[in-house]
């Protein structure tokens, strides 16, 4: 079962929450095997996006974190030039690890269960 990406928006890691036994259960229930799309905040001020795949056991068997950012989705490119076309709040959010200097807009909440 595949579900996309930033379904599941934690405001804490994803290990040993609620949410993971919540995936666990349901990829055991289902026999198969779960793919999902998960963001988890790492620190006050920086969160991961990746997926993360439990078998048919329920056992958390892979991660991959993306590592490819969408450019006014997740970060703003040129922040300084865009500063001067107008005001926009940005959040103190950005990915993890964070590859150079940039900002995260708020994340979007997709699906809240």
């Amino acid at each position: 079962m595949l579900w996309p990406e930033d379904v599941v928006a934690l405001d804490t890691l994803l290990a040993n929450s609620p949410e993971q036994s919540v995936l666990s259960g349901l990829a055991r229930s289902l026999g198969s095997t779960l793919v999902v799309g998960v963001t988890e905040d790492v620190s006050p001020t920086t969160f991961r996006n990746e997926v993360v795949a439990f078998g048919p056991n329920g056992a958390l068997v892979s991660r991959f974190e993306k590592v490819h950012r969408v450019p006014f989705g997740e970060y703003v490119p040129y922040r300084s030039f865009f500063a001067h076309l107008g005001t926009f709040r940005l959040s103190p959010a950005t990915p993890y690890p964070e590859p150079g200097p940039a900002y995260s807009p708020r994340r979007p909440r997709h699906w809240a269960p």
